[in-house]
């Protein structure tokens, strides 16, 4: 009743919205145990994305034209309407690929990434997900799982499987498979959570290889994305290739944060 009258949440809602906003800013990379808050703070999270994209497509689905602009196009044939203009663009099907880094510096981002993904899995009908450390596998069909913790299970074991426990970075090998698994084209987007440490790639005079096939990435898709867990004053030290990548058309952000993750999901 007080809260109705008042219309601002009680003293215990205002302490866990504190909580929550604690752990959504909580340095990700720094986690060392699982927090089942964070489990239903994706959920939302996810939901929170998908319903926001449904409007955007819903409404650059609309039918309504827009009259100036329509008036406007068509005073070159004396006034006379020949070029409806709607209120807005049409929506294009783009394609996004997630590319998730599971080595052991990034196995935790990685694990609340996937979730947030599953969680917001609706939004992106035209997508699919892949997971890399030195070798990949595609997690797209997990996606399909009815409940989050048994899609995470079957993830689990597609990387015992194939050997992805704690396992160490290889982008050249990985990134030499994704784009033979990938079928890029000019509507895909890439977007690759990585700390962009290639520990076991090969190089040459001092340069990662596996620089190649970002640029070849760039080159197949519409855009590459890499999301960056560390803090940027970490970039380009010891085996830290982000400038390289940069340099080949790859598009990178500081994101480390479950705040960071989602608000830059949101924006795809």
């Amino acid at each position: 009743m007080l809260k109705e009258l008042s219309g601002q949440p009680l003293m215990e809602e205002i302490n866990q919205l504190e909580r929550e906003g604690e752990l959504m800013n909580t340095d990700l990379t720094k986690l060392n145990r699982f927090d089942p808050r964070m489990l239903e703070i994706c959920q939302r999270l996810g939901r929170k994305i998908a319903n926001k994209r449904s409007r955007r497509n819903l409404k650059a689905n609309t039918h309504r034209i827009d009259m100036r602009r329509t008036i406007r196009s068509n005073m070159r044939y004396g006034g006379t309407p020949v070029n409806l203009i709607k209120a807005k663009p049409r929506y294009r099907k783009n394609q996004h690929l997630f590319l998730n880094d599971i080595s052991g510096s990034c196995e935790w981002i990685s694990s609340w990434f996937f979730m947030l993904m599953y969680s917001c899995k609706s939004a992106f009908k035209n997508s699919r997900t892949f997971e890399f450390d030195n070798k990949v596998i595609e997690t797209t069909n997990a996606l399909n799982e009815d409940e989050m913790l048994d899609a995470f299970v079957k993830v689990k074991d597609l990387r015992m499987k194939n050997s992805m426990i704690h396992g160490t970075s290889n982008m050249y090998t990985s990134f030499e498979k994704f784009i033979k698994m990938a079928d890029l084209n000019n509507k895909s987007y890439v977007i690759m959570l990585t700390d962009c440490r290639d520990w076991a790639g090969p190089k040459e005079d001092g340069k990662q290889l596996s620089v190649n096939f970002i640029e070849e990435m760039v080159k197949q898709s519409k855009k590459v994305i890499i999301l960056n867990p560390e803090d940027r004053y970490k970039w380009d030290v010891v085996d830290s290739c982000v400038s390289l990548y940069e340099d080949a058309g790859a598009h990178v952000y500081e994101v480390n944060t479950l705040n960071q993750l989602a608000q830059f999901v949101e924006t795809l």
